[in-house]
């Protein structure tokens, strides 16, 4: 038996929000770096980081927050 996945095909209004903002924090100056992991329509993760931060375990225990916060939204129950 074949089950297919509906998988969402217009953009995602959240993303374009997140990202909007966190371009605009980009062009003035206030965002130094980023770190993502993203899902693509083909259930492919993606993830980017740049090769320099200004402070490597600053942005370490940022991304270890942010999987807190990832984990009390999506998993805990």
């Amino acid at each position: 038996m074949t089950v297919l996945q509906l998988v969402k095909t217009e953009p995602n209004e959240d993303v374009i929000e997140v990202l909007e903002r966190a371009l605009a924090l980009a062009k003035s100056g206030e965002l130094l770096s980023v770190a993502y992991a993203a899902e693509l329509k083909d259930g492919a993760i993606q993830t980017a980081v740049p090769g320099t931060f200004s402070n490597a375990f600053t942005m370490l225990g940022a991304i270890e927050r942010l999987k807190l916060r990832f984990y009390n939204l999506h998993c805990e129950e």
